[in-house]
């Protein structure tokens, strides 16, 4: 009995002193990921935002980053005027990185990592989904489809569970081609269920 209670202290130490916090993790992110970025940035930026502050930091292209959200599980970085990134802990091994290029619309990459940060192979093929509605011709629908070409995505990781929401980035359209197009794209979402998004 003894030997099994110094077996699971043991166990609770080890497991304990290996989980790693969001902020940590970034802090250890190689530098290759966000070239501009080096650790000593990164380790600045968490102390900053743990401390209360909203402090941008100097990157190395000469533009300002800063930590707009930061809890045990999720990051959300504006990395310049242009780009944001946001992390997420999937799990104890598993790492969701969403990086988000704004352009005339925003355009996104997702890629996954161990904790170790190695990339991880996936075949994940974000889709947003549409829909006719029953009242809406057929030819309407193909006319607000072909509005939706090219099929720009906006991904984005959702800091309360490990879902990730997917909508068309509308290239140039007008307010009312927007309007339009609302009636056909259904909010699409895929949850994290330990292996993929699906």
């Amino acid at each position: 009995m003894k030997r099994l209670y110094l077996l699971i202290v043991c166990l609770t130490i080890v497991f304990g002193a290996s989980a790693q916090t969001m902020g940590e993790l970034w802090a250890s992110m190689p530098d290759s990921v966000v070239p501009y970025l080096n650790q000593t940035l990164r380790e600045q930026m968490v102390q900053e935002k743990e401390a209360g502050g909203w402090m941008p930091v100097e990157n190395l292209s000469g533009d300002t980053s800063v930590v707009s959200l930061l809890t045990s599980n999720y990051m959300k970085v504006k990395l310049s005027n242009s780009s944001v990134i946001e992390l997420k802990l999937l799990d104890e091994k598993t790492i969701a990185m969403v990086q988000t290029w704004f352009g005339p619309e925003p355009e996104s990459r997702l890629t996954l990592y161990s904790v170790a940060w190695q990339s991880m192979p996936s075949t994940f093929s974000p889709v947003c989904l549409t829909e006719k509605p029953d009242t809406m011709s057929t030819d309407e629908y193909e006319h607000l489809l072909a509005l939706l070409e090219p099929q720009l995505i906006w991904l984005q990781l959702s800091e309360k569970d490990n879902s990730l929401s997917v909508q068309y980035a509308q290239i140039m359209l007008t307010s009312s081609e927007r309007q339009e197009v609302s009636a056909i794209v259904k909010q699409t979402k895929y949850n994290w269920d330990g292996s993929r998004f699906k």
